[in-house]
């Protein structure tokens, strides 16, 4: 889903002044859309539903700040009054702090929910159909409504400052380690519900529902979750923003897995899996969800050598737990199946992921195929565990027939009947752009030079090709090219591609593909 808090056209206040020609003093501590001059925020942050309403239908987001500001911005932060936009035969106003639909307190129009600049309110009211001059709206404690009441607090931080030397005789001292958290962050948790929350469904930890809807314009509503409805130890497991490892706010979701999780598993209660290329998004997607639903985040790998006893259990003999029929506990002692980690997910509030399960050993394969059929069993040595109604269960698995993929089998029909899939495509040019801007800002506080961005991307293609017809050993994907963006700066083009991968495979293969990327490279242009 697009929101103007991962556009780069997205401008504070320290920058908006200079950039649409007005005084500080006007601009205020609004945050703007440098692109269209749309308001989108003020010191308290950036209205979330102002953000995702028009990021979700502008023609340019990712684009990058122009060079120059829109001549007419709409400059709107204010829900339109429909009923204000008539025209008048009344007197007009010189300006528009003089027209009976100006909303002082909020500085805006109250017909059309427009910020007015001060230096050209007269302008604007001499081209307005519908000003009438009169005493403003303020004089009679009437205040616009704001599109979003719950705004998303921006970093204390902001992009880092270049330094610049006191002297050239001398070694200037270290920077200050630069942030490592998004300039703005959407937080899940602040999110305004699309639909009333009923008190059942506040009863089990939903605060809000978010509104989801489907290619065929069908609309699905996923619940987000109270923090404090989960232990503390479950809490450590909801993923958090600025996270040094999985960051989710960081993730695109270029292939919209959260559609196909709001269909398929939410609203249907089908089995998703989740097929692709390594490192295309698949287990990222995944710890996504839970951070949009604000929920545990759970994951089981799997390799060819993963024991079944400790994913599934095993018999265990000793003083244990009982529960009757009638949810009463008393402690007996016997042999008892001890709990492996599948089944104590199941039983968790949370989102589940299995990763590879495909490459498990067939006692583990038999158990998945209990638990992915109607009941929602899931049988191991022959206990039953019913699952959570609040467990969200996602499988991921490489493609069975791409050969790099060692070890990975094709499932009996038995399994695959049981499954709905979606396969998790690469993200194309514009979304790698996206995606390789956003590391760079937030993880290092630094821009990537627009033409080196363009080598890579032009690159990447190329060691694609390569990949598809063998000639590369591994898959080359995004993730790849995250950390090439990541040390272009210190290391040139070449070498952030080889300390990225190309200084672990056999030298040969690092020539042909070192000649491909240099051949990205302007002619007198030192990236090297």
């Amino acid at each position: 889903m697009n929101t103007c808090l991962d556009c780069p056209s997205l401008i504070t206040k320290e920058k908006a002044a200079s950039h649409f020609g007005v005084s500080d003093a006007e601009v205020g501590d609004y945050v703007f859309c440098s692109r269209f001059g749309q308001v989108l925020g003020d010191q308290d942050g950036v209205r979330q539903g102002l953000a995702e309403r028009f990021g979700q239908t502008c023609p340019s987001h990712g684009e990058s700040v122009p060079a120059v500001a829109p001549k007419d911005p709409k400059m709107g932060f204010f829900m339109p009054r429909p009923d204000l936009l008539k025209p008048t035969a009344n007197q007009k106003p010189s300006s528009c702090e003089s027209c009976i639909k100006y909303d002082k307190s909020a500085e805006a129009c109250a017909a059309t929910g427009m910020l007015v600049f001060s230096s050209k309110a007269a302008a604007t009211a001499a081209a307005c159909s519908f000003g009438e001059a009169g005493l403003p709206y303020a004089a009679a404690d009437v205040k616009l409504p704001a599109w979003s009441t719950t705004p998303v607090a921006l970093s204390a931080t902001s992009l880092a400052a270049s330094s610049t030397p006191t002297s050239t005789s001398a070694p200037t001292a270290p920077s200050a380690p630069k942030p490592k958290k998004s300039l703005i962050i959407l937080e899940p948790v602040n999110y305004n519900s699309d639909a009333k929350v009923m008190p059942d469904h506040a009863n089990k930890g939903i605060q809000a529902w978010r509104r989801v809807t489907s290619p065929k314009g069908k609309d699905h509503f996923l619940p987000i979750f109270r923090t404090d409805f989960f232990t503390e130890d479950m809490q450590e497991r909801i993923p958090k923003s600025g996270a040094d490892y999985g960051d989710p706010s960081l993730f695109i979701d270029h292939d919209n897995i959260l559609v196909e999780f709001a269909v398929q598993s939410y609203t249907k209660d089908l089995n998703l899996a989740l097929i692709g290329e390594a490192g295309s998004g698949k287990t990222e997607g995944a710890r996504y969800l839970a951070w949009m639903l604000n929920m545990p985040f759970a994951r089981i790998t799997y390799s060819e050598d993963t024991d079944p006893d400790e994913v599934l259990g095993f018999h265990h003999f000793g003083e244990h737990e009982v529960v009757d029929a009638s949810g009463n506990v008393t402690t007996a002692t016997g042999t008892y199946l001890k709990k492996g980690e599948l089944p104590s997910w199941w039983q968790t509030m949370c989102v589940l992921l299995s990763d590879e399960p495909n490459i498990a050993r067939e006692a583990i394969v038999q158990s998945y195929r209990s638990m992915n059929d109607s009941s929602r069993t899931l049988v191991v040595y022959g206990e039953k565990f019913l699952r959570h109604d609040y467990c969200f269960h996602i499988m991921a698995m490489n493609p069975h027939w791409d050969f790099r993929n060692i070890g990975a089998k094709p499932m009996a029909s038995a399994d695959s009947r049981r499954l709905s899939f979606h396969f998790v495509t690469p993200p194309n040019d514009d979304q790698i752009k996206q995606i390789l801007t956003r590391a760079v800002r937030t993880l290092d506080g630094a821009e990537i030079d627009p033409g080196v961005l363009k080598a890579i991307i032009a690159a990447g293609k190329d060691l694609r090709v390569m990949a598809k017809d063998g000639r590369l050993p591994d898959t080359w994907t995004t993730s790849q090219e995250v950390k090439v963006a990541r040390l272009v700066e210190d290391f040139g083009l070449e070498g952030a591609y080889r300390r990225a991968y190309f200084n672990y495979i056999d030298p040969e293969t690092t020539k042909t593909a070192m000649q491909l990327i240099a051949s990205q490279i302007p002619a007198g242009v030192d990236w090297s």
